[in-house]
């Protein structure tokens, strides 16, 4: 079951800017040199404010997300919309 308190956490923190380095640093080894990206799909589940879906749609993913915050998945579409990315996300219980 959905803890609503993570709710209280995304309402009070701004987080959501830079993505984790670990992942920066596993995306970076496996698929450096992968040209086809967009046939390349990345799901993150618990992908909170989108810190790190934003990076996969940059880097030319085809990006899922999500989180059982409605208002961590509004944050990270509006952060998504604002630098013009695309990712496909849902709120859901995981």
């Amino acid at each position: 079951m959905w803890n609503k308190g993570w709710d209280k956490i995304f309402i009070q923190n701004e987080w959501g800017k830079y993505p984790d380095m670990s992942i920066v640093r596993f995306i970076s080894k496996k698929f450096y040199n992968k040209k086809k990206r967009k046939k390349i799909s990345i799901l993150e589940v618990g992908c909170g404010t989108g810190a790190n879906l934003s990076f996969f749609a940059k880097e030319g993913f085809k990006t899922y997300g999500v989180d059982g915050s409605k208002i961590a998945i509004n944050k990270a579409t509006k952060k998504l919309k604002k630098d013009r990315l695309r990712a496909n996300l849902i709120v859901s219980d995981i």
